[in-house]
Formats: C-alpha cells, sequence, structure tokens
C-alpha cells in the first residue's frame, strides 16, 4: 500500500465521538481516540533521503505520532543507524527498517542487533498489514465481546500476517492483537 492510500484508509477506522461517548471514557480519552488514525501532512519532508520503502516515505512527509495501534506507534522523526532507520516503538522496543533488506523489524531497546520480531517484508506490506490491525482494533472499541473471541481474533492476526509476507511475521501480529 502507498503512503497516501494508508492515510486515506487509516481514517476510516476513526471511531466517532457518539461511538466513543457510548464507552463511558473521559472527553480526553474520547479525543486522543479521535486522533489515533490521523496522519498529518508535513509542511516539508522531515529529511532528503530517498529509501524505498513505502513506511519511511509515509513519515518522512506525514506526521504520524498520533498514530497508535495497539502498542505501536510512531515517531516523529527518523533516526538513522549503520543498519536500520528507526522509525517507531513496539511497546518499550523500537520499530526500524533494515537498510538492506528493507524488512520492519522490532529491535531491543537496550541491543540494537538484537531483533525481537520481523514484522513485514517491507514497508508496502507493513502498511497493508497495521491497516488490517487497525480495522481489528476499531470492531474490538465497538464491540467488548470481540476481545474474548480467540477465533475472530486470530483471523485478525492471518490476515495481517499475510498481508506482512507470511507465517515468517505471525508472531509480532500475536503480540500486536494480542492473541495468546
Amino acid at each position: 500500500m502507498k503512503k497516501d492510500e494508508f492515510v486515506i484508509e487509516l481514517k476510516k477506522y476513526n471511531l466517532s465521538r457518539g461511538d466513543l461517548e457510548k464507552l463511558h471514557i473521559s472527553e480526553e480519552l474520547i479525543d486522543k481516540e479521535i486522533r489515533n488514525h490521523v496522519c498529518v501532512l508535513r509542511k516539508q519532508p522531515l529529511i532528503n533521503l530517498f529509501v524505498n520503502s513505502e513506511v519511511v516515505s509515509l513519515l518522512n512527509y506525514y506526521d504520524c505520532t498520533n498514530v497508535v495501534i495497539g502498542v505501536l506507534t510512531f515517531s516523529g522523526e527518523i533516526d538513522e543507524t549503520d543498519d536500520y532507520y528507526l522509525i517507531g516503538q513496539v511497546e518499550a522496543d523500537l520499530l526500524a527498517i533494515n537498510k538492506i533488506t528493507l524488512e520492519v523489524q522490532v529491535l531491543d531497546y537496550l541491543d540494537l542487533n538484537h531483533v525481537i520480531f520481523n514484522c513485514a517484508v517491507n514497508g508496502e506490506s507493513f502498511l497493508d498489514a497495521i491497516l488490517i490491525c487497525a480495522e481489528y482494533f476499531s470492531h474490538v472499541l465497538k464491540s467488548d465481546d470481540l476481545t474474548v473471541d480467540k477465533l475472530f481474533t486470530f483471523n485478525y492476526v492471518q490476515q495481517s500476517a499475510e498481508k506482512a509476507g507470511g507465517d515468517k511475521y505471525i508472531e509480532f501480529y500475536k503480540l500486536l492483537l494480542v492473541y495468546w
């Protein structure tokens, strides 16, 4: 999925204020949840860098710091190491793009040489996969019963892993969608 398409599609999974008020949560949480799926076009790109990764391009041209998909968040900047572009966090660990393979990975925040999860074969596949996760969380927020429906959750885990590039990535989506 291309970055501009992702930005448009992600907005579809925002819940309305009315849906959120039914959850009996604070106004502050409602406002935050409404912004959860909004990427804001930057006035100018973050860096002058051409990387053949759609997710790096997304973050270069859009501020996605409000985007929260489960325990995944994006950074407001793109940091670099010798081997990776650091683009966000998954819990306390680092979401990164491998500079050689362009694979999306989660790195241990204490040891950047330790890959905890492989997330997707490339940035485009990653955007496809996390969009499915955003859809899942949208459904779960509307219906609490779905959080205990293991078959429902596993279906989304499988769909996400397939979009990401196959079974190699399934453990990451189990984590992201809280499938135990």
